[in-house]
């Protein structure tokens, strides 16, 4: 009776699994879908799914969102191939007319709280995290100290080039265009071009039309 008993719980538990994980089966088998047809598929998914959509999200192939009822997204967006998006203990906002490159990972864990601006550009391979290792103990592993989480305000038409990295606690004005490869490390002021690691600001965008 006891081996019944038990088996009858964990198929119990086998089934209630299923059940909570079947958006993540819909978003695994939607996220395979090829062509138009998939854009569309996808785009009317996470219309239910995310926890504000307004607009439309074009969600290329292996796109992968973790914690979607704490991802908003307030216009329409697009989200190219490799985009990885964690928000299970955060909250990510993005904004209106927002181009996210391929590879691109957008971290909100640990309770961070992660707000893209309308107009941005984000390039391939960027890296944004709102939390950071704690490693302020010598004789404790780092990996056993835990995260602590923060927040990253990207402002209005930024444009991030490729490979760039951006880190917990920072504020990127509006207008700022931050080279490739660069690594941002401390805020950056309104309509400035940043490059390096860290980041540093090497002269203001030009004002007006070009000569």
């Amino acid at each position: 009776m006891c081996d019944q008993s038990n088996t009858q719980v964990a198929s119990v538990s086998v089934i209630g699994t299923a059940v909570a994980e079947l958006g993540d089966w819909r978003d695994a088998l939607l996220a395979a879908v090829p062509g138009r047809t998939g854009y569309h598929l996808r785009a009317w998914h996470l219309k239910g799914r995310l926890g504000r959509c307004d607009g439309r999200v074009l969600c290329d192939r292996d796109v992968t969102i973790v914690g979607h009822a704490n991802v908003q997204c307030l216009g329409d967006v697009s989200l190219s191939s490799g985009t990885r998006i964690f928000a299970a203990t955060g909250t990510c906002v993005i904004g209106r007319q927002v181009s996210v490159g391929v590879h691109v990972m957008l971290d909100a864990s640990d309770s961070g709280t992660l707000v893209i601006g309308d107009g941005v550009l984000i390039a391939a391979n960027c890296v944004v995290r709102t939390s950071n290792h704690v490693f302020s103990r010598r004789d404790v592993p780092i990996r056993q100290q835990g995260h602590r989480g923060g927040s990253v305000v990207i402002g209005d038409d930024v444009w991030l080039g490729a490979g760039v990295v951006v880190l917990p606690d920072v504020e990127i004005g509006t207008g700022t265009v931050v080279a490739a490869e660069a690594v941002v490390s401390r805020s950056l002021p309104p309509c400035s071009i940043a490059a390096g690691v860290p980041a540093r600001v090497i002269k203001a965008r030009p004002e007006g039309r070009p000569e």
